[in-house]
């Protein structure tokens, strides 16, 4: 049995052959790869900022007996380092919004197939943001309260 031959659809005179495919635009999965990219940079810098700042208030009530009014420098130590403990829970929430603003455009993304490259590397991005930032915590404060804070003493 031979197939039954078609013949070709006659297309109408002033209407084009073929539709150009279009093709999806990125800015979506772009944007979601900025805004991880904007929270471990911002997140990164006010956490350090915050964790030198805690370190160094309370370097400076490590020797009491240097401080003719040991009160008055201990309420003002931990005046300034609750200021400096509030800063770095503002760091991390603000790391934490533009992480979970990067996840969910980056999902989105990829559903929609409009960046899709982009939202999955903004999905890892901003899902594994934390861990350099939480050793970036522990590295300023530490280093604070041993002395090894830049541009402070």
């Amino acid at each position: 049995m031979s197939p039954v031959p078609t013949a070709p659809i006659p297309v109408p005179p002033g209407v084009p052959a073929q539709v150009p495919a279009v093709r999806p635009r990125r800015g979506v999965g772009v944007v979601a790869f900025v805004a991880a990219i904007l929270s471990l940079v911002i997140g990164g810098i006010a956490i350090a900022v915050a964790g030198y700042s805690i370190a160094f208030a309370l370097r400076l009530s490590d020797y009491p007996g240097l401080v003719l009014d040991f009160e008055a420098q201990f309420w003002r130590t931990l005046s300034s380092a609750t200021w400096s403990v509030v800063w770095l829970l503002a760091a991390w929430v603000v790391h934490a919004l533009l992480a979970l603003w990067a996840l969910i455009q980056g999902t989105v993304a990829a559903a929609i197939g409009r960046g899709r490259v982009w939202g999955v590397i903004a999905i890892v991005v901003s899902l594994t943001a934390w861990i350099p930032l939480a050793a970036l915590t522990q590295a300023a404060v530490l280093g604070g309260i041993s002395g090894l804070v830049p541009f402070i003493g």
